[in-house]
């Protein structure tokens, strides 16, 4: 049990944390933009845009 070194564990929950929230950091990041986009419209426009 001893013989795993902390660096590997480390590694392996880095590589664990990454696998999880890449995903939501990517998910973050379109919903974001594309708020950015949609949100002139809403501004601009008469009626309401579904978003």
């Amino acid at each position: 049990m001893h013989s795993v070194r902390p660096t590997v564990i480390v590694a392996k929950l880095i590589m664990k944390a990454w696998r999880i929230y890449t995903p939501i950091f990517a998910a973050n990041v379109v919903a974001r933009h594309f708020v950015c986009v949609v949100f002139p419209f809403h501004k601009y426009s008469s009626r309401p845009v579904s978003v």
